[in-house]
């Protein structure tokens, strides 16, 4: 082999782990090492190009070092007040169990509780819920991967708190979202549905119902949840999902001058077979898409109600008609904006126009629902939207009176860590 191929050959290693950091006593030891090598080339007096050799092949196996004592290991976690056997972890009779993690996470299981740690990630966990209640509360990071799994169902989250209870022998599921937003796999779904915050999602397996709820109702999994038989739906109690949709053009704030004796709201004993918000809790986005089309885009944003504009509005960004979505939550703004689901709208744009990457709309209408609902379910979600989006358009001195603000109202909530991160550097020299 020639010096050229040597070169050629030690380039390409150096470029393969030039992504590593390197500790600074393993770059202290490797410097030596390089000064070793050169001091018994130097006697020799080795030709120009192997003095490189060396001093390249040194610098390459440092590197190598580097990768290997450097590789990211999952996380591990430490349980408390319980048993644990491997990976499973039991709750006694009469009391809890707590387990933490080394990123910040934990988990709280009530008594009688089981789960199992099924896979521990760099940046999170599969943990299994195979009996009772647990509360989780899963920091926020960049690269947060977390799955949360209760019979058939898949919980998947990035950073929030929740509570997660598994009844095997109903085979029931029970899900109170308190901050943040997940996802929902099921077998009763097209597509995942997602909880946000002060909503409540249940199944239940032997009834086929799959619904999500105000987490103002009764706590009981499946006393309250509607069925849905193998023949044909019943009804289940509306549902407001928190989406994910596609890009579009951004629009303005535009606010309601109706009272709420005027707006529209359906009693609250009323059910409607084939509600469009019924078909939005078992996931039939579609259905909803096309029972709009056929009354009309403009019959319905003047006289559907307001839970028919909510459902539509979830339907549609889960199906990625962001522009349907716009126009269903603008003129539920329109008609029933003194109402809190017109208010709540608000926070549904700001999240639209977020995803989007307009930033500026964005944190005009979550000030809105702000200024609106200073105290509302979604108050803590729409000022860590504010923070963002202010970072994103002013920059890190405008979001820093935001990321104060919050932490001084949420000092233990899901989006702390970027609040202490824009102020910590801000606090550097």
């Amino acid at each position: 082999m020639s010096e050229r191929d040597e070169l050629h050959g030690i380039a390409a290693l150096l470029r393969a782990h030039a992504h590593a950091g390197v500790d600074p006593e393993l770059d202290r030891v490797g410097q030596l090492e390089l000064e070793r090598r050169l001091a018994l080339a130097a006697p020799r007096a080795v030709p120009r190009s192997r003095a490189w050799l060396a001093v390249a092949a040194a610098t390459a196996a440092a590197a190598g070092v580097a990768f290997f004592v450097l590789e990211p290991h999952p996380i591990s976690y430490e349980v408390h007040g319980g048993r644990s056997v491997g990976p499973y972890i039991s709750a006694p009779a009469l009391t809890p169990v707590t387990v933490s993690f080394s990123d910040g996470s934990s988990l709280a299981a009530d008594p009688g509780a089981r789960l199992r740690v099924d896979e521990a990630r760099v940046a999170g966990a599969r943990v299994l819920v195979e009996r009772g209640r647990t509360t989780v509360h899963v920091e926020h990071h960049a690269t947060s991967a977390w799955d949360f799994v209760a019979g058939p169902f898949d919980v998947r989250v990035t950073g929030t708190r929740f509570e997660l209870a598994w009844d095997p022998t109903g085979e029931a599921v029970d899900l109170k979202l308190e901050e943040g937003s997940v996802e929902v796999r099921g077998p009763f779904a097209e597509a995942p549905i997602a909880v946000r915050a002060g909503q409540r999602f249940r199944a239940d397996l032997a009834s086929r119902s799959m619904t999500v709820i105000d987490s103002s109702a009764p706590s009981a999994a499946s006393g309250a949840s509607a069925t849905l038989p193998s023949a044909a739906p019943a009804p289940a109690p509306s549902a407001a999902n928190t989406p994910s949709p596609s890009p579009a053009e951004p629009s303005e704030p535009a606010i309601s001058a109706h009272s709420e004796a005027t707006a529209e709201r359906p009693a609250a004993s009323a059910v409607v077979t084939e509600s469009w918000s019924a078909l939005v809790a078992r996931g039939q986005f579609e259905t909803v898409v096309a029972k709009a089309g056929d009354r009309g885009a403009s019959e319905c944003e003047n006289a559907c109600s307001a839970a028919d504009l909510k459902a539509l509005a979830d339907a549609a960004r889960y199906t990625g008609r962001s522009a349907l979505a716009e126009s269903a939550l603008m003129s539920l703004r329109r008609r029933f904006g003194a109402t809190r689901d017109g208010r709540s709208a608000a926070f549904m744009l700001g999240r639209l126009n977020e995803s989007r990457g307009a930033a500026a709309a964005a944190e005009r209408w979550y000030e809105t629902y702000l200024n609106e609902l200073p105290a509302g379910e979604l108050a803590a979600e729409a000022l860590a939207g504010k923070m963002r989006t202010v970072l994103a358009t002013a920059g890190r001195a405008s979001a820093e009176p935001i990321a104060a603000e919050y932490l001084a109202r949420y000092p233990n909530g899901v989006h702390s860590k970027t609040a202490r991160d824009i102020l910590a550097s801000s606090a550097r020299p």
